[in-house]
């Protein structure tokens, strides 16, 4: 299962919003058929460059929305605050701690017809 394809996809929509992927603090990793065989194929490429990495979920699923698609990476980042070099969170969903930030998710690449296809987010 190569997940090459989940970089690209993931560094354009994290650069939208002003984040590189070391603001990604949590990923949650759909795997159809998931097996243990699999980890180093999927967590090789998403932890390649990071600095530290954030906190996961793999969870296994018989489908995702096409069939032609095998594996989804959805990403949450955390951006600094105005005015400051270091990362914050909301802490609850009032309109104080949720303007300007966001969950940061792309939307799943196309298959390239190579090889099995993988989504992105």
């Amino acid at each position: 299962m190569p997940v090459n394809r989940i970089s690209p996809p993931s560094l354009q929509a994290l650069a939208a919003v002003g984040a590189t992927r070391n603001d990604i603090i949590t990923e949650t990793v759909y795997v159809v058929d998931y097996t243990p065989e699999l980890l180093p194929a999927i967590f090789g490429p998403l932890r390649s460059g990071l600095s530290a990495a954030p906190a996961s979920t793999l969870v296994g699923v018989s489908a995702l929305f096409a069939p032609e698609y095998l594996l989804e990476v959805q990403v949450v980042a955390a951006l600094p605050g105005p005015g400051s070099h270091s990362r914050t969170t909301p802490t609850d969903n009032t309109a104080a701690n949720t303007a300007g930030r966001r969950p940061t998710t792309a939307a799943p690449t196309p298959p390239s017809g190579q090889a099995p296809n993988c989504a992105g987010s």
